[in-house]
């Protein structure tokens, strides 16, 4: 008999709270943490804006490899060493008294991110499920949602015990409770004599009715074909979505980790500011759940560009907070915004090439979209440097975000069950 629960929601529930842990400190936190160690040692906001650059960056050269490991030797296990990096990268950071060592701890931290957040979970749970994907990836994405929820809890960490004492607390959390979470993780669901979305086993895809296959999902479902990494990128949808990811990422990762020093500057307590940062993944659960759940049913590519239109007005009305009722229009916008486009990008990536590379091809996409996740803070901090406010740069960056909208909605749908046979045949003419 069946299981009552399919399988693959256990591993969704798992990658879950695994990323409310981790993203607690290492991303959604990281303004409050920033805060107090750049407070004891008065270094410039260049340098702290470098740091997380430095992050983001190591991330994306870690990523390609990551994806490999993932596609050679399964996700659980790469999750667990990821796990432990970030364990290692807190307890360092701890220890720092210099910035090489701010700087070191956070390379290792990035690595132990790149090899056990969002990025391996999407890989896993996009196995276990076809026509649910968008909603499984939804429901899973809403764990760094409420990773917001600790962000108040670090900072009276910080506040009663100190910084240093914060981070040893979340490396052992991290080894006591995402570990053995990470020990749920499985690889495609045909091991285990399962179906994807929790199928009859024997019972063949044709008896899915076709009518209840979402037209953007097609290509996965009626394709016999998966791409390799080279055939990808010769694609121009692998260069759009490249491009339109880079220039959201540049904008929204300072939006995220450089918003509680800015609206600390704008006199806003400190308290109310590591509040507004909390409300980033908070409210981002209305988009994760709320825009990413229609992936199922509508074209995935106007949901995504929506989203960055979204993300642009909230950046836009960020440069203009002066008080702490602005925080909420803010929130409203982006926070939305930003939220809606992460379910979708790994649905995307499979609907457009397939699950036989999915690791391999979201490791390369990952390590060139986010050089705009480095650019973005170097770019912000070197204009605060130089001319004493955030307000410049926060219009900027609303400017770059939007022109990620025409190049997303100028993507070309992904082949339907029809359009792929004629493909298919096509080639076959001409080869």
């Amino acid at each position: 008999m069946r299981p009552r629960i399919f399988y693959g929601w256990y591993m969704v529930a798992a990658s879950a709270a695994i990323m409310v842990l981790s993203a607690s400190t290492l991303y959604f936190g990281t303004g409050v943490l920033f805060s107090a160690i750049v407070g004891e040692y008065h270094w410039s906001t260049l340098a702290a804006a470098a740091a997380v650059s430095l992050r983001s960056e190591l991330s994306a050269i870690a990523a390609p490899m990551v994806g490999y490991m993932i596609d050679r030797f399964g996700t659980r296990p790469v999750m667990l060493i990821g796990l432990g990096c970030i364990a290692v990268g807190l307890l360092w950071l701890s220890q720092i008294d210099a910035i090489w060592g701010f700087y070191g701890s956070l390379a290792l931290t990035a690595i132990g991110t790149s090899g056990s957040g969002g990025a391996v979970g999407t890989i896993a749970v996009s196995r276990w499920f076809v026509r649910k994907r968008s909603r499984a990836l939804s429901l899973m994405f809403i764990g760094p949602a409420t990773a917001g929820i600790t962000v108040p809890v670090l900072t009276w960490l910080i506040t009663t015990h100190g910084w240093r004492t914060a981070n040893v607390i979340w490396a052992g959390i991290i080894v006591v409770v995402c570990m053995p979470l990470a020990l749920v993780i499985r690889d495609a669901p045909e091991k285990y004599g399962l179906r994807p979305d929790g199928d009859p086993p024997g019972q063949p895809e044709a008896a899915v009715s076709a009518s209840a296959r979402p037209l953007d999902q097609a290509s996965v479902l009626g394709g016999s074909r998966s791409l390799t990494v080279k055939q990808a990128l010769r694609t121009r949808t692998f260069w759009q979505l490249m491009m339109a990811y880079t220039l959201t990422n540049m904008a929204n990762t300072p939006a995220v980790v450089l918003a509680v020093p800015f609206l600390v500057g704008q006199g806003i307590p400190t308290e109310t500011a590591a509040w507004a940062a909390a409300g980033i993944p908070a409210v981002s659960v209305i988009g994760r759940v709320g825009l990413g759940f229609w992936g199922d049913f509508l074209d995935k590519r106007y949901i995504v560009a929506f989203s960055f239109v979204l993300q642009a007005a909230g950046i836009f009305l960020l440069a203009g907070i002066t008080e702490a009722w602005m925080i909420m229009p803010f929130l409203a916008l982006f926070a939305v915004g930003f939220g809606g486009p992460i379910p979708l990008r790994t649905a995307l990536q499979a609907d457009y090439f397939g699950l036989g590379s999915l690791g391999s091809i979201q490791g390369a996409l990952m390590f060139m979209t986010t050089i705009g996740g480095f650019m973005g803070p170097i770019f912000l901090g070197a204009l605060v440097d130089m001319t004493g406010t955030y307000h410049l740069g926060w219009v900027v960056l609303a400017v770059i975000c939007a022109l990620s909208v025409p190049l997303t909605l100028m993507m070309p749908p992904p082949l339907t069950p029809g359009r792929r046979r004629v493909a298919d045949a096509t080639e076959g003419k001409a080869s």
